[in-house]
């Protein structure tokens, strides 16, 4: 079977060519299928008579799988040639693309690939060369291309936009057979295409007159090739018939896609004979990233994991099942549940379940559903977030979302349009989502100075242990309480009443804590805060900071007192140990470990290099007072030379992983916030340094992190 694409600008004449083929090849003696792409189903009437006949999406959209069948969708028309409609959604509803990826799917597994057919000719639309419309350029489906023009430059500029969708997939393999001029009866047209032509190296395999013959052939329902089979235009359209047979057979060739560039289409627009073009290199590849570079998770992923941390707040993820369930996976204790179903009844998140259906038809129904469902099981306040799939279709959740709001006004429904990568990665989604949750926080609360509100609660670092109950010893020793834990076991009242708190403690001073914080108060004025402490010299600010705040300077005088002394008793029992180590420290751009630099100074060992990761997105390193003595855009293999040729004891660092490396390492992760920090830090260097070099500090590793 030979497959032939024929492509074009709208309204060129490509159907209309598309069906003249089909039919002059059938009574050449070949066996024909014909596939319709474009959403408009006209494809094939002129084949049927000028009949209509019914699409697979629609086909598919109304009859279950199992009771399927390739006939119920595939017409015979003229002279025995197969007819189907791809068929498309409602204007303005659902990717007409991704129904031509379901269409051909569906074909596939209905058993059209397995026609004894001699060639199968696909109508597509030209104007978009999204994924979907570019699925008939791809080899194996098409094995070779024709482009229907005519002088017109637009309809000039839609086949060359075309060559730059093959070239995307074939760069070196000659696949298209030549150019149809379709003439409209314009000034110079002909010049136009010609010179077209030349600068592309595609030739003109057949031309069409502007004739009357069409119309009337169109206006009884069949083609020029049979309504008029001695005429001009009939002989043309035998032409590439013939054409297609040579090229089909070998005994013609193909020609590689050289599409222009902005200059040379300007030129052609302007009448001049524009420069020959050059093999152009792919340009798939996204700009501005390394290659190689990918996201390492979405946006969506970022947004509800922030959403899902307010707690008493329903979920409604726009996405497929599947997509929800592996973004809600961190949350263990979170189970999906589908609208309209009891199936986790206490649980927060509702999944939308988009499949393949929803993305060609529209996902409003359903979203709309999953909406109502959450204010069903009373769920006071409803957060939304969009998914790519969502996105990419084009669904109207705003409107939706605020249609249902008008119905019900004590409701919030909060919309978070995080749309999967279009957005960004997990931070871009997580800092949008901050953002949005923001506006839920009430400007009119009065600030009470007994009580704090403490921010990145949700970092893996904090919510180990009981980390939470250590600050909060702390801070009532002061007679302070905490008012919300942003964004962590925090409520929809904490968030309105976030304004209570006369002072904000940041869990770290890292860039994502401060960007989260930034995100919180982006709409209010600048706000007392702290940063929790992690050095000794950090705690004793801290305390005394919390000492002023509170006007109780005695509590602070004597806390400080009790931890210098018991800092003092444990640092020489550890010093003992770590005086004169070797340490090789490496810390991610966006991380501050200085705490981490300073207690191993204090504690005598000496800090042989340090290391800070590559930069991403063009954000610069966070600062670090160790900024001179630390080697920037430091990689894993600069980490594993470094270890080979300084040998140190040991390898600390804020990551989750490492390299296999033949010294030992340790995370630099915190594992409490308390003031017991530095102390727990330098029991650790030390456990690890007297345990065996082999497997011992591997198993203590497995364990922190």
């Amino acid at each position: 079977m030979f497959q032939v694409a024929v492509y074009g600008k709208g309204g060129i004449g490509k159907s209309t060519m598309s069906a003249n083929i089909s039919f002059t090849l059938s009574k050449m003696g070949k066996t024909v299928t014909q596939i319709g792409c474009d959403p408009k189903h006209d494809s094939t009437r002129l084949l049927l008579n000028g009949n209509g006949q019914t699409t697979v999406l629609d086909y598919i959209r109304d009859t279950p799988v199992a009771e399927r069948r390739l006939e119920d969708i595939m017409v015979i028309g003229s002279n025995g040639i197969r007819c189907i409609e791809a068929g498309g959604p409602e204007p303005g509803i659902g990717c007409a693309g991704r129904g031509i990826l379901t269409t051909f799917d569906t074909l596939r597994k209905l058993g059209a690939d397995g026609m004894d057919v001699d060639f199968r000719i696909y109508d597509v639309l030209g104007d978009v060369v999204c994924g979907g419309f570019a699925v008939p350029l791809r080899g194996e489906h098409a094995d070779s291309i024709v482009l229907v023009t005519s002088g017109e430059f637009m309809s000039l500029y839609a086949a060359n936009n075309i060559m730059k969708g093959l070239l995307n997939f074939n760069p070196t393999k000659p696949r298209i057979a030549g150019l149809i001029f379709n003439s409209r009866g314009v000034e110079d047209e002909r010049r136009m295409v010609e010179c077209f032509s030349f600068a592309t190296g595609i030739p003109i395999i057949a031309t069409m007159p502007r004739s009357r013959l069409f119309a009337q052939a169109e206006a009884a329902g069949r083609t020029v090739c049979e309504m008029f089979p001695e005429s001009i235009e009939s002989d043309a359209l035998r032409s590439v018939a013939e054409h297609l047979i040579s090229v089909s057979c070998g005994m013609a060739r193909m020609h590689l896609s050289k599409p222009l560039n902005d200059s040379q289409m300007t030129d052609i627009a302007a009448g001049k004979m524009a420069i020959p073009a050059q093999p152009m290199r792919s340009k798939c590849k996204v700009e501005g990233r390394k290659e190689g570079s990918f996201l390492l998770s979405c946006a969506a992923y970022g947004a509800l994991n922030a959403a899902t941390s307010v707690k008493g707040a329903a979920v409604v993820v726009h996405g497929p099942r599947s997509c929800t369930y592996l973004l809600s996976s961190s949350h263990n204790e979170l189970v999906l549940s589908k609208p309209g179903s009891n199936e986790g009844y206490s649980k927060s998140i509702i999944s939308t379940d988009m499949d393949d259906t929803i993305s060609i038809f529209g996902g409003g129904d359903i979203l709309r559903k999953g909406i109502l469902d959450a204010i069903e099981r009373g769920f006071q306040t409803v957060f939304i977030v969009t998914t790519c799939a969502s996105g990419i279709i084009g669904d109207d959740v705003k409107g939706i979302v605020g249609d249902i709001g008008r119905m019900f006004p004590d409701r919030d429904l909060v919309l978070i349009e995080a749309d999967g990568n279009i957005m960004g990665d997990y931070r871009d989604g997580y800092l949008h989502t901050i953002r949005v949750i923001s506006g839920l926080i009430d400007p009119d609360v009065k600030p009470d100075s007994n009580y704090v509100n403490i921010i990145g609660t949700s970092y893996y670092h904090f919510r180990n242990g009981n980390n939470l109950d250590a600050v909060e010893r702390v801070l009532s020793r002061f007679g302070l309480t905490v008012n919300c834990n942003f964004m962590d076991e925090c409520s929809v009242d904490t968030i309105r009443g976030f304004y209570r708190a006369g002072l904000d403690i940041l869990v770290s001073d890292d860039k994502g804590c401060n960007e989260a914080y930034r995100s919180i108060c982006y709409s209010c004025d600048s706000r007392d805060s702290l940063i929790m402490p992690s050095s000794l010299d950090e705690i004793i600010r801290f305390i005394k900071a919390l000492g002023r705040y509170t006007g109780r300077e005695d509590v602070s005088d004597e806390m400080i007192e009790e931890m210098t002394h018991r800092a003092s008793i444990e640092m020489d029992r550890q010093r003992s140990i770590l005086s004169g180590k070797r340490a090789l420290f490496y810390r991610d751009p966006y991380s501050n470990i200085d705490w981490c630099i300073k207690t191993a100074k204090e504690l005598g060992m000496e800090v042989l290099k340090i290391g800070c990761g590559e930069s991403r997105r063009g954000r610069p390193p966070l600062k670090s007072e160790f900024d001179d003595e630390t080697a920037f855009n430091y990689t894993v293999e600069m980490i594993r030379n470094d270890t080979r040729e300084l040998s140190p004891d040991l390898v600390i660092g804020d990551t989750m992983w490492m390299p296999e490396l033949d010294v030992k390492w340790m995370s630099s992760t915190k594992h409490e916030a308390s003031l017991d920090i530095p102390l727990d830090f330098a029991r650790r260097l030390a456990n690890m340094v007297r345990l065996p070099k082999e497997d011992g500090w591997r198993r203590l590793n497995d364990t922190q992190t």
